[in-house]
């Protein structure tokens, strides 16, 4: 006996009367105006608590206004074989109409096998339709939670500039002597007290902007950027660090490039990015800081050195809030934030911001900017 002679002696009549009767779906055979010509138990079952004063012998009737879309949906195909509608929800009015514990929720598909021949699949989404509404009420529950986390933070980090800022005032004065030298112990602690209060000063600014993205209040002020200028800020204020750490710094910028965007935030990102880069490339490394224009206008922006690079396991992980990879936690200097604040505000112009590394090789990030001028509901209404 061949395969095929199994498949015909298993598809006998009665065993497809077993499959239909006893199949977990609700199945219906109507004629093209949804007149019931036969139906499963399980469609019985499900239909019954939805069919307008009991009566089943026509499904679209059966489902009220809901079955009018249905027979519009199935109509409007007139003629097409095959699936004329998938996962059509049919919503049942809470408890007022059915037996308590009945379905509430119907997922129906049809498919016309014939001119004027359909079939309709019944499934019960009662459950489903519960734990989604579950996950959105939970969802929403969430947000609210980030939101005020974003507002308390926002507050606090408000409340501690403030006094921070006299301490770095402070500081600074007997740290450059201004009113006269300081015993050389005293100086060494003014020093300590001026460096600790700019790394707090700096978690706090970071703290700020990241609850301002959250909360989705960034506001942006477009003008014109003029590229080279941006990076000879960002190399100017970090050559003592590049120098203290033995790291070189290069350029490779188009004579003239500039583009519309926010020049104190691109100034940030690439401060961010050029910071990085020199913390985590060893003594004798570089960093590089390149762009170019695409044909279509887009100004593409790499910050590229030959540091110590990202494990694959932790690239996601470093773009995400206060994320760090194994070095970044071994140094302990670091909040964890500048990479995803600097995603937020590339992201906030309509950019991109991607990163690739390889250990021991070192790491490549690119901008994206694309061209023209911001969105609408990204720009300051004061930046008119």
């Amino acid at each position: 006996m061949t395969p095929h002679d199994d498949q015909d002696k298993d598809a006998d009549p009665d065993n497809l009367y077993r499959f239909v009767n006893q199949a977990p779906v609700g199945l219906l055979d109507m004629r093209g105006d949804g007149a019931i010509l036969l139906m499963n138990p399980t469609a019985a079952q499900v239909l019954m608590p939805f069919a307008v004063n009991g009566v089943l012998d026509n499904l679209f009737n059966a489902l009220g206004t809901q079955g009018a879309e249905l027979r519009t949906a199935c109509t409007a195909k007139a003629g097409r074989l095959g699936v004329l509608v998938h996962g059509f929800r049919v919503h049942r009015d809470g408890d007022t109409i059915g037996p308590a514990g009945a379905p509430t929720t119907l997922g129906v598909t049809i498919t016309r096998a014939a001119p004027d021949r359909l079939f309709a699949a019944l499934s019960d989404l009662s459950d489903l339709v519960v734990a989604e509404r579950a996950a959105l009420a939970a969802q929403a529950r969430a947000d609210q939670a980030s939101a005020a986390k974003s507002r308390y933070l926002a507050g606090t980090s408000h409340e501690l500039r403030q006094p921070l800022t006299a301490i770095l005032g402070f500081a600074d004065v007997m740290h450059q002597a201004v009113f006269g030298p300081l015993p050389a112990r005293y100086a060494v602690y003014a020093g300590h007290i001026l460096e600790s209060a700019r790394h707090l000063h700096a978690l706090i600014n970071d703290i700020l902007d990241l609850s301002k993205i959250e909360a989705g209040e960034m506001v942006l002020e477009p003008g014109r950027v003029v590229l080279s200028e941006v990076v000879a800020r960002c190399r100017r204020l970090t050559e003592e660090h590049a120098r203290q750490a033995g790291v070189t710094v290069h350029d490779r910028l188009p004579e003239t490039l500039d583009f519309v965007a926010d020049s104190r935030r691109v100034h940030q990102v690439l401060l961010n990015l050029v910071s990085n880069a020199i913390k985590f490339t060893p003594e004798g490394g570089s960093v590089t800081v390149a762009a170019l224009a695409e044909d279509d206008g887009t100004v593409v922006i790499t910050v590229s050195d030959t540091g110590i690079g990202i494990p694959p396991e932790d690239v996601t992980l470093v773009l995400e809030p206060f994320g760090q990879s194994i070095a970044g936690r071994k140094r302990r200097d670091g909040t964890g934030l500048g990479l995803t604040i600097a995603r937020a505000l590339t992201e906030a112009h309509g950019g991109t911001l991607t990163l690739e590394s390889i250990v021991t090789q070192g790491t490549t990030v690119t901008l994206r900017f694309p061209v023209g001028t911001l969105p609408a509901e990204r720009v300051s209404p004061a930046a008119g």
